[in-house]
């Protein structure tokens, strides 16, 4: 309560100057649903967060801050907005960006403060005029935090600038280009506005409000991804305004995005090319299943190589959501892609061996299609391969999102194999490329059969079964995204648990078949490295966010197809720390749950490191 006992509706103040003015637009609705004594602003992030030049608003508001926040009150996300019976709590915190206009007052008219052009300097004045005589144009690129960004790079590219700009001189007369980005010299390099006047506006860098003044006064709008994009378009007051938008403005699936609206006009990401591409040096394989949420990452990421004498096989392996409809549109922007449908879902194994035997390159390289790769990995591989051409060459990749590189530290000798199938180092695929006479000689020895799990195992012990040579770089050219994997326990079933390690045992099964015929004395240390991939499925499990009971159904499955006792092993111990959590949620305060549920987690660790030796499988 504030000093009067009246209820107290807290805004959180937070990111750049873009997402504070849509905190800004809440703060005001709520002032006029419950009166300005009533509406605080929290601010207090910014004491630890300077990012985007920290906070903006006090140069044009002189807001209601809270100080320190009341003992209780009930948090309010944009979610659950509209339910009555939360924000009716005795004080409620409002967290969230707020980027939807259905959370905006219905006067907003204090927005002209911040784009009041008297604030402009001289220089930022004379491209005013300009930008209000002339058919203007901005143009914002954003640069620096989007860069590799799993979630937001890569979207509005130079691909996606170069077929703005065009779709712009096509309907537009004697446009006029004003570039905004957080990175000028950038864009002097690699914008070219041929037959067109074009400005680079630089110096604004750390006052984003001045760009964002300017932008908004052009007659047409090219916006990135960014919600700073988004208030320019906004804001311009052309009624016959043009926005040209990316066509979509995450790499993932997310919920709650409303700023891409259908009133804008959307232009591709990746260039239209008319004829495939006869004699190509790289074979790019990427089989699909169910990834409409994240396909275009990938999609992006290969065709928009800076080498482009590449082919790109697409195994739609009987996808059910709308993959298989955005592979063809690519398709038909794109002759280097060869589109494959299967009917009936075959596996990832399958899909694979299918693009292999379909690809004409020098080299192939595999792609998933939930990860995406370097814009200069063909590049940088050519012109490895130019001076030493190998059977395999890997090179590093980043783990996403968290951005850890990963690069290999072994010696290529006659063990590789060997290395292999222990497990001693990395066995993906997709972090390689493959000369086409060893892809001709590992076509001739693989079996097809179902496998989703593990299968680069397969792969990776014939392939090291019959390379003659091998380098490496550790330049980071692929990006492994972990989000949507396994880990994610929303689609963790108890079937799709059955079919994984049904696949982990067929490809087992045909490892040890194919190991029995040409290197038998390897067989031990094949089933070493099983055991050791089934003690890490296990602990898998049982760190997934889910019921006790399904942890020990899994595992339970585990020990049926390959006769482990992981049941009996861990069941103890889990319940243990299951009576942890049940302890905190019955007697503890309801806050405390969530910190039970990290402290089971943290016994189940604490278990792996110092009661479960290697030895024991």
């Amino acid at each position: 309560m504030n000093a009067a006992g009246k209820q107290m509706h807290i805004v959180r103040f937070m990111g750049g100057l873009a997402n504070q003015i849509f905190q800004l637009c809440l703060y005001h609705r709520l002032q006029e649903e419950y009166g300005e004594e009533q509406v605080y602003a929290d601010l207090s992030i910014f004491i630890r967060y300077h990012d985007h030049g920290g906070y903006k608003l006090d140069k044009w508001f002189d807001l209601n801050e809270c100080k320190t926040l009341p003992e209780s009150y009930e948090v309010v996300g944009e979610d659950d907005f509209f339910d009555e019976k939360k924000r009716s709590a005795k004080n409620v915190l409002y967290n969230g960006y707020w980027q939807d206009i259905v959370f905006f007052p219905k006067d907003i008219s204090f927005l002209d403060k911040i784009m009041d052009p008297s604030f402009l300097n001289e220089e930022n004045k004379k491209l005013y005029e300009r930008i209000c005589s002339s058919s203007s144009v901005s143009v914002h690129v954003r640069r620096g935090d989007y860069l590799d960004n799993h979630l937001h790079g890569n979207i509005a590219n130079v691909q996606f600038i170069d077929n703005a700009i065009g779709y712009i001189k096509d309907v537009v007369k004697d446009p006029v280009f004003f570039v905004f980005s957080n990175d000028p010299d950038w864009c002097e390099k690699h914008i070219n506005i041929e037959d067109a006047e074009c400005h680079i506006v630089r110096g604004n860098e750390s006052a984003v409000e001045l760009d964002i003044t300017m932008m908004s006064a052009c007659k047409h709008n090219i916006i990135a991804n960014s919600s700073f994009s988004w208030w320019a378009q906004y804001l311009n007051k052309n009624p016959e305004k043009i926005v040209i938008a990316p066509e979509y403005w995450f790499n993932q699936k997310m919920s709650g995005n409303r700023l891409n609206l259908e009133s804008f006009v959307h232009v591709k990401n990746v260039p239209s090319i008319d004829e495939p591409v006869e004699k190509p040096y790289f074979s790019v394989l990427i089989p699909v299943y169910n990834k409409e949420d994240c396909l275009r990452r990938a999609m992006s990421s290969v065709l928009n190589q800076s080498y482009s004498d590449i082919e790109v096989i697409v195994v739609d392996d009987g996808s059910k959501d709308g993959s298989y409809r955005l592979l063809q549109e690519y398709a038909k922007n794109d002759k280097r892609i060869k589109l494959i449908r299967n009917e009936k879902n075959s596996s990832l194994l399958v899909s694979r061996i299918v693009a292999m035997r379909e690809a004409k390159g020098e080299y192939i390289l595999f792609l998933d299609s939930d990860d995406y790769c370097s814009g200069d990995l063909c590049r940088v591989l050519r012109q490895k391969l130019e001076k030493k051409a190998v059977d395999i060459l890997e090179y590093a990749f980043m783990r996403q999102p968290e951005k850890t590189p990963v690069r290999a530290d072994f010696v290529f000798d006659a063990d590789y194999l060997k290395k292999i199938i222990s497990r001693e180092i990395t066995h993906t695929v997709w972090n390689k490329c493959y000369s086409r006479s060893l892809v001709r000689k590992v076509l001739e020895q693989v079996e097809e059969f179902y496998c989703n799990m593990s299968e680069d195992t397969y792969f990776s012990a014939l392939f090291a079964a019959y390379a003659k040579s091998y380098d490496r770089t550790d330049e980071i050219l692929y990006h492994y995204v972990v989000e949507g994997g396994m880990t994610d326990s929303c689609w963790i079933t108890e079937d799709k648990v059955r079919k994984d390690t049904q696949s982990v045992l067929n490809r087992k099964n045909a490892l040890t078949a194919f190991l029995q015929k040409n290197r038998p004395e390897l067989l031990p240390e094949f089933e070493k490295g099983e055991l050791l991939e089934m003690k890490q499925y296990a602990w898998l499990y049982l760190g997934m966010p889910v019921s006790i009971y399904k942890k020990l159904t899994y595992l339970a499955i585990l020990d049926e197809a390959f006769g482990t006792d992981f049941e009996k092993r861990y069941g103890n111990y889990v319940e243990h720390a299951l009576n942890i959590y049940e302890d905190y949620k019955l007697n503890g305060r309801k806050h405390k749950v969530k910190l039970a549920g990290r402290l089971m987690l943290k016994t189940l660790r604490n278990l792996k490191k110092k009661n479960e030796p290697m030895d024991l499988f």
